[in-house]
């Protein structure tokens, strides 16, 4: 069973503020970006969650400079970003899962009113909570067991 932090907090407001960390949580996965360099500052890739590269800066001087390892310089490079994006992203998820699952054990807890109308609702939110939960957990099992295994 979960603790309520707060000191005389409610679980609703424990619910409450779990819900806002969890908005945090979202916003900082949707706005999630890495950036790479190539060891000779060549190539510079960033790469956004859920996007994929959103900008890849070529040096004028780097055809000259990397030759024919060019290709393979700025696929490496696109692949650390990606990689980086991958690593803060299962990180951001298990923080989120985590949150989610307090909330979970929240809504278990919580007493069913006596009132039969809020006695529904309480039922339809641990339902609803439940399917996003499985979500999560399915997102976040994904996550760490993707492997972004590269071509040398």
């Amino acid at each position: 069973m979960t603790q309520i932090d707060g000191p005389g907090e409610s679980p609703a407001a424990d619910v409450e503020r779990r819900l806002a960390a969890l908005r945090r949580l979202s916003g900082a996965l949707a706005a999630l970006t890495a950036e790479a360099e190539s060891p000779g500052g060549t190539v510079r890739a960033v790469c956004a969650y859920g996007r994929g590269v959103t900008d890849l800066v070529i040096a004028p001087t780097a055809p000259e400079l990397e030759g024919d390892r060019l290709p393979a310089v700025v696929q490496r490079t696109i692949a650390a970003a990606t990689d980086e994006v991958h690593r803060r992203a299962t990180g951001l998820l298990r923080d989120l899962r985590a949150e989610a699952r307090e909330i979970s054990a929240i809504l278990t807890a919580a007493a069913t009113p006596a009132d039969p109308a809020d006695a529904a609702a309480l039922a339809k939110l641990r339902e609803v909570w439940a399917a996003y939960q499985s979500t999560v957990d399915a997102t976040v099992d994904v996550f760490e067991a993707t492997s972004l295994e590269r071509s040398p």
